[in-house]
């Protein structure tokens, strides 16, 4: 997971008047392509409304009933998550743990917190996203949320003609609203241009 990824998903919940805190853990390594470092974010909302989202897939707009959760980012953005992705994943669901979801609640006040965890895509097949869905739930996560559902939310709530000087992520976007290439949620580049290659590591 990149830090910009993990950053951009702190700014939906600060956005949405989440109390936000990081909640980093010991180095430990996590297959999957996840790197060796793990961070899941602590989110508090006072501002509640009725009674918790039954739904497990979250789109961000409801996440206005999410009273507080342990989120983790878990966003491969080259594959959609789909079930043999997600067995692959070896140690992402260690937050879900029903003694690390008690032990982060006590820590930061929380009765019952949701374990939520943050995907790039969702499968478009319903019988794939069924056994997605359905093997995240034996491991304990209560809610999925997409991250582009996320960067769509984030696009439409940032104002072009604002200014985000500390948040240079939120600024990027904000250019490119300000200078038309952001329209409607949608990425719309008006130019060609050759991205160089990624180095293989």
């Amino acid at each position: 997971m990149s830090p910009l990824t993990f950053r951009l998903v702190k700014n939906f919940f600060e956005m949405r008047s989440f109390a936000v805190h990081v909640h980093r853990h010991p180095s430990t390594a996590v297959s999957g392509g996840m790197g060796a470092e793990r961070a899941d974010l602590i989110v508090l909302n006072p501002h509640a409304k009725g009674k918790p989202p039954p739904a497990m897939v979250l789109g961000a707009d409801k996440v206005a009933h999410l009273r507080g959760a342990v989120v983790h980012v878990a966003c491969w953005h080259a594959s959609t998550f789909f079930e043999a992705t997600a067995r692959k994943a070896v140690g992402v669901y260690d937050f879900a743990k029903p003694q690390a979801i008690e032990k982060a609640g006590a820590q930061y006040g929380l009765d019952d917190p949701a374990p939520v965890i943050v995907v790039s895509k969702l499968p478009a097949s319903v019988e794939a996203n069924k056994k997605t869905l359905e093997f995240l739930k034996r491991k304990n996560i209560r809610h999925v949320m997409e991250f582009t559902s996320i960067l769509s939310d984030l696009i439409r709530e940032i104002d072009g003609s604002a200014s985000y000087p500390e948040l240079e992520e939120l600024e990027l976007i904000r250019l490119l609203k300000r200078y038309g290439f952001v329209k409607d949620g949608q990425f719309e580049f008006k130019f060609k241009s050759t991205l160089p290659k990624s180095r293989k590591k």
